[in-house]
């Protein structure tokens, strides 16, 4: 499953049945990004799935980069990423 986390002010029209949709309820441009930390721990104690952090954001680059997790900047980087293993 791809879960995609966007700010409630985002109009992203996409696929549902190829992403999980996470929409923030508070309209702070951090809200997102604070649900996918929250959900990231989540995934990481309760089971071993590959994860993949798309974002050009300082704090989840970073956050992969502590936890040795893959992450692009962006949809064209992810395509390289997945392209190259």
């Amino acid at each position: 499953q791809i879960h995609v986390y966007i700010s409630p002010c985002m109009n992203l029209q996409v696929d549902s049945s190829k992403f999980v949709m996470h929409i923030a309820k508070t309209t702070s441009r951090d809200s997102a990004d604070a649900m996918i930390l929250v959900d990231l721990g989540r995934l990481m104690y309760l089971q071993k799935e590959d994860i993949i952090i798309v974002s050009s954001d300082h704090i989840l680059v970073q956050a992969a980069q502590d936890y040795n997790l893959r992450w692009a900047k962006n949809a064209i980087d992810l395509q390289k990423l997945l392209s190259a293993t």
